[in-house]
């Protein structure tokens, strides 16, 4: 069997997601509407956005009230997804739970094909639960992730405890249920947090905010890999069991799953506060008693 280099990938994921950083940033355009464009003389120079207008644009989003702290959590998002599901759990498997290259690619499919198969007939349904609010769904996702991800480590535990050279079919069953579940949680939780931030800008923004939240995504996964790897292989000892690196991995992205919780709990509650001020405005606007139209 020859070498094979096992970082080949992690190179070119690491390149890839910064080439898409610098176009996401590059490519934002200077939105204006066609009203706005028709009163302008047509000059090319002057409707051109420069790299230097494009940053200030994206660092505006970043600072803005209601839009800023969603990407942050898009942002903690991302590094705690590939610090932990990304990066550490086929490392897990492979290394630890003794999976075959071939198992490990049907591991890896069942999780995409669960992701699309939930997207494409669960989504919808979950909206009219939650009555259209993404910000419960995405609490929700939150919710379910730092459960699946739990689960998923007393699952290893128990089968790294037992010391057994080749996993039973039962137990590789079960930890796929576990990581289908962490990557279903996922993605109800991102899907939830775009909704959220295309439905606070206008629909000339929409196409700038999402090629942040990517270019965003992109620098999580340069951080989140790193991390993962960090924990997985050094730190305190936990529980004195050969998954103490794992549990390193899932206690710090326990913390940050809290402060993803805690944020959007507070971002509702602002955006909800706002809201019954402006009603209250508009209703201290309305006479309270409508004046009758008295001509005869």
């Amino acid at each position: 069997m020859g070498s094979t280099d096992l970082y080949a990938g992690a190179r070119l994921a690491v390149w890839g997601s910064l080439v898409s950083v610098a176009l996401s940033v590059l490519y934002l355009k200077d939105h204006q509407t066609k009203k706005e464009k028709s009163d302008q003389p047509k000059q090319s120079s002057q409707n051109s956005t420069t790299f230097i207008q494009s940053i200030q644009r994206a660092l505006s989003y970043l600072k803005h009230p209601t839009i800023g702290p969603l990407l942050f959590i898009k942002l903690l998002n991302g590094v705690s997804s590939s610090a932990s599901f990304s990066t550490v759990l086929p490392l897990i498997l492979a290394n630890k739970l003794h999976f075959s290259t071939s198992q490990l690619g049907y591991f890896m499919s069942a999780s995409s094909l669960s992701v699309a198969t939930f997207a494409a007939v669960a989504i919808k349904p979950l909206m009219s639960y939650v009555e259209n609010k993404p910000d419960k769904l995405a609490f929700t996702g939150i919710g379910c992730r730092l459960l699946s991800v739990i689960s998923f480590g007393l699952v290893v535990t128990h089968v790294m405890s037992a010391h057994e050279e080749k996993i039973s079919n039962t137990w590789l069953i079960i930890t796929t249920c576990s990581s289908v579940a962490i990557s279903l949680s996922s993605h109800m939780h991102a899907t939830s947090l775009t909704t959220l931030t295309t439905g606070v800008v206008s629909r000339e923004e929409r196409g700038a905010i999402i090629g942040l939240e990517h270019g965003l995504f992109s620098m999580a996964r340069i951080v989140g890999p790193p991390l993962g790897t960090s924990l997985l292989s050094s730190g305190p000892s936990l529980f004195s069991t050969d998954a103490d690196g794992l549990w390193r991995v899932i206690f710090t992205c326990a913390i940050m799953e809290c402060v993803l919780m805690t944020c959007l709990k507070a971002w509702s509650s602002r955006q909800i506060k706002v809201a019954a001020e402006v009603e209250l405005t508009d209703d201290d606007n309305k006479p309270l008693i409508e004046e009758k139209d008295h001509s005869d």
